[in-house]
């Protein structure tokens, strides 16, 4: 196999894209159908950039998608290895170990961060914790409403 023929693994943005073009087929839904009904109304084009991946879709347009199509943004969302947590939820979080997670969150707006697992692992150094505890930590700030 030479390394022309090895595929570069998708980025979580490109992942999502495909999860919302599946979960909106599987709706049986069309691009048009999609854009006319998220509130404000949105364009096919629009659409059609956040299913391709090519623009990471914001988290209330997110939200209006995943209400659009009947569903939770949790049936949306790629499965793991990427962690994701919505930057608001990391920020309000009092967990004095996870501060300089915090910070670091402020740059975020609403938006969902991605955590590879190689980000975990960075991420945990800088708290001082284990991957392990911090992925268990992320999963449950994300899951507290």
């Amino acid at each position: 196999m030479t390394v022309q023929d090895q595929k570069k693994p998708l980025t979580f943005q490109e992942e999502l894209g495909q999860a919302l073009r599946l979960a909106r087929v599987h709706a049986n839904l069309t691009v048009r159908q999609v854009a006319q009904r998220m509130l404000p109304q949105v364009t096919r084009a629009c659409v059609w950039t956040w299913e391709s991946g090519a623009i990471m879709i914001p988290l209330p347009r997110l939200r209006d998608y995943a209400r659009v199509l009947g569903l939770p943004v949790a049936a949306i969302i790629p499965p793991a290895p990427w962690q994701v947590v919505q930057a608001t939820r990391l920020r309000r979080t009092t967990i004095t170990e996870l501060r300089p997670l915090v910070e670091w969150a402020r740059g975020y707006g609403e938006d969902l961060i991605r955590f590879s697992p190689e980000t975990v692992a960075e991420a945990a150094r800088m708290c001082n914790v284990t991957p392990a505890r911090l992925q268990t930590t992320l999963t449950r700030i994300q899951l507290t409403a």
